[in-house]
């Protein structure tokens, strides 16, 4: 199973098309009745977040630069979105999507 599969196919459509990005394909699938808080939204958004760090050279980002940016994105609060996110990382986490490190906290 590739991560590819992990992601709605609305959500895909910022992959596959080009010119559209996340936001796009964001609006299109709310369209289409993905809740503003729904898992595959969610975890859609942080893979988006994690795959825009990539590409600027990143190789990690700690669980509050992925709030942070996840929170913009999504338009989100952060301290609604905080636990969703948590259960979409060990989600993600546990699929070996990504690979997350313990918190030092």
């Amino acid at each position: 199973m590739s991560w590819f599969s992990l992601i709605p196919t609305e959500y895909r459509l910022a992959i596959d098309i080009p010119g559209i990005g996340f936001i796009k394909a964001d609006q299109i699938a709310q369209h289409l009745g993905i809740a503003k808080d729904s898992a595959e939204r969610i975890k859609a958004g942080v893979l988006h977040v994690i795959f825009q760090a990539e590409d600027q050279g990143h190789c990690f980002l700690n669980s509050r630069q992925i709030l942070q940016q996840l929170s913009e994105l999504l338009q989100l609060e952060s301290a609604y979105l905080e636990p969703k996110l948590i259960d979409a990382l060990n989600v993600l986490n546990f699929d070996e999507y990504i690979i997350s490190e313990p918190s030092m906290t």
